[in-house]
């Protein structure tokens, strides 16, 4: 995934929830969980390498 944050806030934007927050950590890169509007859960994860 190109930009966690940018997702997360599409995602919201679009009728679902930010379960966790985009979280950026240099060493390891950026992680948000979602729910969509139809209750599916999934995890955005963009890597650093």
């Amino acid at each position: 995934m190109a930009d966690v944050a940018a997702a997360a806030a599409a995602a919201q934007a679009a009728g679902g929830q930010v379960m966790v927050e985009p979280d950026e950590r240099p060493a390891d890169g950026s992680l948000a969980t979602i729910q969509d509007p139809q209750g599916g859960v999934l995890n955005l994860i963009q890597t650093t390498a």
